[in-house]
This record gives C-alpha cells, structure tokens and sequence, in this order.
C-alpha cells in the first residue's frame, strides 16, 4: 500500500483492540509510513515524535495542506 494511503490510518498495535481508524500493518509497511511522516514533519514542532507518537497519529492530504490528527483527536494544519 502507498505511504500516502498508510499515513491517514494509525497503526494498530499487535495484540491490542482496534483503534479509531486504525489499520494492522506489517514491518516493512510501518517503516515506508514512518519514513513518509518524518519527511513531511521535518522542520516542525512534531519532527522528533518517537516511532509509538507516530504510529498513533494520522496524516490526510488536501490539496496542499496537510491535517494532522494527534493521538487525542486533535487536528492541525501543516501548508506545505
């Protein structure tokens, strides 16, 4: 699957209940996500967010903009 498409699920931790809009990925998947994100949160308050942070935030693309969807349910707004 497409980083892109991976960014706006959060990972599904094994052995845990799914969570809101999450999705079970495999290894190489959570990497190529993990990768994709830090590429796009380079240069921001959220560039040194730890593989757990990143795994439980979700990124969706509109447009240019991107809306970042915090662990809490929180949204931000990254313009690219």
């Amino acid at each position: 699957m497409e980083e892109i498409k991976l960014a706006a699920f959060r990972v599904k931790a094994e052995g845990q209940p799914p969570g809101f809009k999450s999705l079970e990925m495999t290894r190489e998947e959570r990497a190529a996500r993990r990768a994709f994100i830090r590429g796009l949160l380079k240069g921001t308050r959220w560039e040194h967010l730890k593989n757990e942070q990143l795994d439980q935030i979700r990124m969706i693309q509109c447009g240019d903009t991107w809306i970042i969807e915090d662990a809490e349910m929180y949204h931000y707004t990254l313009r690219g």
